[in-house]
């Protein structure tokens, strides 16, 4: 049958310590009105990781703390065979979330805290969404994920590390979108290439750095797009070590333009190939450029380069 935990207020939950030999149902996890003056809460699904056999139904798990650093969460080793259920958490301020293969929607809103977050080794089935808040300032930790469905990072605070050293390249199947304000960073490729079939975009709304296949990528099937139209100041690197990459299949964008008439801005990008014509490369306004090695087909025009 379906197995159902409900909390409405502060406490630790601690699920499946030993395991569990099966749900044929559904798993429902709720835990509303989080608080720090009640202590928090902890909550930890499988929290020693030790091998589970497959819940038949869906998954649904339903977290909100009233504001950030009152939320702790952990999931591994979860398996669910029936699509139609979402992780919903709410103003966590530290994740682990590790070796789950799960048919369910994932969305992550308002995180924020000082401890590493770390996603690895999962297979998700659904649309995944990770948002940060500015008073997040730890770093997020991809590595080795499948994720069929679109995918949305949208950092308010902190930095974002994909296809993390050490663990292993993401693929992720639908397009991507990732999203960075003011004086976040992003490592993607960290350590390895990783594969997109779909499009992919990449905003900066604010000052900050960027490096995009830090190792190269093994793919894009779709259209890649990169725009900065808001930086004061920063570096936006494509593919910075010149690394091996396979080619983009669609169009390519590019909108870089140093919004004021001052501030230090570099922009590189090394070693891109795309196989489809129509796209466009706009660079205003910036202190550094390189263009090397690329294999393009779009109109570039490059304007108003400035002294250092």
């Amino acid at each position: 049958g379906n197995l159902t935990v409900n909390r409405t207020g502060t406490g630790n939950t601690y699920l499946f310590k030993s395991g569990h030999d099966g749900i044929s149902g559904n798993l429902n996890i709720y835990n509303s009105n989080i608080n720090t003056y009640g202590g928090g809460a902890v909550v930890e699904i499988n929290p020693d990781g030790v091998s589970l056999a497959a819940i038949a139904g869906t998954v649904d798990v339903n977290l909100e703390a009233i504001r950030p650093n009152d939320l702790w969460f952990a999931m591994r080793g979860i398996t669910n065979n029936t699509a139609g259920g979402e992780i919903k958490l709410t103003n966590a301020t530290k994740i682990n979330f590790v070796n789950n293969l799960l048919k369910a929607t994932c969305t992550i809103s308002g995180l924020a805290g000082s401890t590493e977050n770390n996603f690895f080794g999962n297979n998700i089935s659904g649309n995944f969404t990770l948002e940060s808040s500015s008073g997040n300032h730890a770093p997020v930790y991809f590595g080795s994920n499948l994720l069929t469905g679109n995918t949305s990072f949208n950092l308010s605070g902190g930095q974002l590390f994909t296809g993390y050293t050490g663990y292993g390249a993401d693929i992720y199947t639908g397009n991507t979108t990732i999203t960075l304000g003011v004086g976040e960073t992003l490592n993607e490729s960290h350590g390895y290439p990783n594969k997109y079939n779909g499009n992919l975009t990449v905003t900066r709304t604010g000052e900050g750095k960027i490096n995009l296949f830090m190792m190269g990528h093994a793919g894009i099937s779709g259209n890649f797009s990169f725009t900065n139209l808001h930086g004061n100041s920063g570096e936006d690197y494509i593919n910075k070590n010149n690394s091996p990459t396979a080619p983009i299949q669609g169009t390519i964008n590019i909108d870089v333009n140093l919004e004021i008439a001052f501030g230090f801005q570099l922009f590189q990008i090394k070693g891109i190939v795309n196989n489809t014509a129509g796209g466009t490369i706009n660079i205003a306004n910036q202190i550094d450029v390189s263009l090397q090695n690329n294999t393009l087909k779009a109109d570039i025009a490059i304007t108003s380069l400035r002294l250092g």
